[in-house]
């Protein structure tokens, strides 16, 4: 038998069999502790995530209601936006501006438009957008009627932009297109109003972007008065053109619409109204191209709705303001038809419905300018009937509402020139030189602001410079120094090629005649005939300038000894002048124009002389003394006498 190791014992192997057997069961014993405290982390580990994924949950949830909020905030910022900006609605400013409120509504629209600009680019929807256009196209149309042009112009255009640019994002509402279609119609306005030339292409663009929708046969009513409106103001502004002769026929077009959509029984105001303005242009234009009947059946159709509209509104500014300029171009019909106490009449009335547009809203400048053209038309009536001094009373008015006016714009004070120049002209014929000095420095103080306030490159303080030479001119003239009045025609007509205002050209001419310059005053003679004929013939006026002008030639050939070329110019004349006093009905300007006429041929029929210029004293006797005292009057007659005693002044002969 092999011996034990010395380690081991009998005894020691049932202890370490009982320790391994205790061991395990220990071991045993805490497995399940294990597991519980594994399970019991696990589950710490759950909660811990059940608790952020709810956590994340809330805070998911949070967001997206906080992301709701923002949005339904957003929403309501934007319909409080519009809502705001809506306050000034395009019904309503029309009617605050036709009651003659129109510094109100430049004061709201203005207001609109500063509210418009703060707002932040997320709350300028379309709607938003189209409102702001909106604004800036109410203040820009409010701005026009005060004479700010400028800011009617910067109106418009930021207006147009913003449509413009609606347009090009995908916006082809019809609002959208007639907001874009008044806005570039109000610039062609502005522009017309500033002289610009570019005011016919606005007005056409403004029609064309309203022609599809009003092609469909179910357009809206808004449709249908958009374009109306835009017939309206092309048809206006094409009457100053080289070629007015659509001016009628799209004018026309404007009543018809208007007229199948409620103009007549009032039904649509707004119809109403562009029925009563095309009326009126219609009136104008007839007036200006000699179609006297077109003028008369639109005036008698516009003031029918007029009187009708006014009824209904007495307050509707452009009721007012169309039927006056009615009147007035109905005056200008009834002098061409040579009936100036009916001119008178009629005349007076437009200048008494003008003034009720001021006296609704004395910020119109518009008005007071429409005041002033008004009365323009009664010293012209007055004067046709040798009334002389009323005619110079109605001046003088027409000139304070002028001054008014000419605080609005560069144009209205390059307006107020003129009426200052026509106002000199009728105290100097009249014998008052004393007043010319103090109108003339009236005119240089205009001119002065007028360069201070007309964009670099204008040409009106340069055209003032030639109103204020040919104002001293004639009065020079008139004073009887022909040789003054000569240089300081000749400093307002530097070039033949820029000599283009007939009034100065004839004192040119007759101070070169005077003087014994026959080269020059033939020159400058010829040059106001091509310079009357540029202005037009279309009206009785327009001939009896002609007439005038081709009258003065005639005179300048005699004295260079033609007198078979002015009695070519002359055999004409007389027989149209004799034609057209036989229509006469009270005209002393139509009379005028014969005797001298009358004066002239006598100096060329030699065997007719004699009973030639007797008959031209005769007719020029039987005016009304105020008007034999005019200086132009007294000038043919002197002249006559020369002639019936073989005078010829400016020969230095007798017979």
């Amino acid at each position: 038998m092999k011996p034990l190791p010395e380690s081991a014992s009998p005894v020691d192997e049932p202890r370490d069999t009982a320790e391994k057997s205790l061991a395990e069961q220990q071991e045993l014993a805490q497995r399940p502790r294990a597991a519980l405290i594994r399970a019991r982390q696990i589950a710490a580990v759950c909660i811990v995530l059940s608790v952020g994924a709810i956590a994340a949950a809330g805070f998911a949830f949070f967001n997206f209601k906080r992301a709701q909020r923002a949005a339904e905030l957003a929403q309501a910022s934007r319909a409080q936006a519009e809502q705001l900006l809506g306050v000034l609605s395009e019904e309503f400013g029309r009617e605050l501006e036709n009651s003659g409120r129109v510094e109100v509504v430049q004061s709201l629209a203005r207001r609109e438009i500063e509210y418009f600009h703060e707002l932040p680019a997320e709350l300028r929807g379309p709607a938003t957008l189209r409102m702001g256009a909106t604004a800036l196209q109410q203040f820009g149309s409010a701005s026009q009627d005060m004479g700010k042009f400028k800011e009617a112009r910067e109106a418009a255009e930021e207006s147009i932009a913003l449509l413009t640019q609606l347009q090009k994002d995908g916006d082809n509402s019809e609002a959208t297109t007639i907001g874009l279609a008044r806005s570039t119609g109000l610039l062609a306005a502005v522009l017309a109003s500033e002289g610009d030339s570019e005011d016919l292409a606005a007005a056409e663009r403004a029609l064309e972007l309203v022609k599809p929708l009003a092609a469909k046969p179910d357009a809206s009513i808004a449709v249908r008065e958009a374009e109306a409106e835009a017939y309206t103001r092309l048809g206006y502004l094409q009457q100053f053109k080289a070629d007015p002769r659509q001016t009628i026929p799209n004018l026309v077009r404007a009543m018809d619409i208007a007229a199948r959509h409620g103009a007549l029984d009032l039904s649509n105001v707004r119809m109403a109204e562009v029925y009563i303005e095309a009326a009126s242009w219609i009136t104008q234009a007839g007036a200006q191209q000699g179609d006297d009947a077109a003028a008369e059946r639109a005036g008698a159709d516009g003031i029918a709705v007029a009187e009708k509209l006014r009824i209904l509104r007495p307050g509707n500014q452009l009721a007012v303001h169309a039927q006056a300029i009615i009147e007035t171009n109905l005056s200008l019909v009834s002098g061409g038809k040579m009936r100036p106490a009916e001119a008178l009449r009629r005349a007076l009335r437009a200048r008494e419905l003008q003034q009720v547009r001021v006296s609704m809203n004395p910020a119109n400048n518009m008005a007071h300018h429409d005041v002033a053209a008004a009365g323009r038309g009664v010293s012209d009536a007055y004067w046709s009937l040798g009334r002389i001094r009323d005619s110079i009373a109605a001046e003088e008015q027409a000139v304070v509402s002028m001054r008014v006016a000419a605080n609005g714009s560069p144009q209205f004070q390059f307006s107020a020139v003129q009426y200052l120049w026509s106002l000199a002209r009728r105290r100097a014929e009249s014998g008052d030189l004393a007043a010319i000095p103090k109108l003339v420095a009236e005119m240089k103080g205009r001119r002065a602001d007028l360069q201070s306030r007309s964009p670099p490159g204008s040409e009106l303080p340069a055209r003032v410079d030639g109103i204020i030479s040919g104002t001293l001119a004639h009065a020079a003239f008139v004073r009887g120094e022909p040789a003054e009045a000569l240089q300081v025609a000749r400093e307002a007509l530097s070039a033949y090629e820029r000599a283009e205002d007939p009034p100065t050209l004839g004192i040119a001419a007759l101070s070169s005649l005077d003087t014994r310059d026959l080269a020059a005053a033939e020159k400058y003679a010829r040059a106001a005939l091509d310079a009357r004929r540029k202005i037009g013939e279309g009206s009785t006026h327009d001939f009896f300038e002609l007439d005038l002008a081709r009258t003065k030639l005639a005179l300048v050939l005699v004295a260079q000894q033609r007198n078979g070329d002015a009695a070519g110019i002359m055999t004409p004349v007389v027989a149209r002048r004799r034609e057209v006093n036989s229509r006469n009905h009270g005209d002393c300007d139509v009379r005028f124009g014969l005797a001298a006429a009358l004066y002239v041929q006598a100096l060329v029929d030699g065997p007719r002389r004699e009973a030639l210029l007797s008959e031209s004293a005769t007719i020029i006797s039987g005016l009304p003394r105020e008007y034999r005292n005019l200086f132009a009057t007294r000038y043919v007659i002197d002249r006559i006498s020369d002639a019936q005693l073989g005078r010829y002044p400016w020969m230095g002969k007798t017979r």
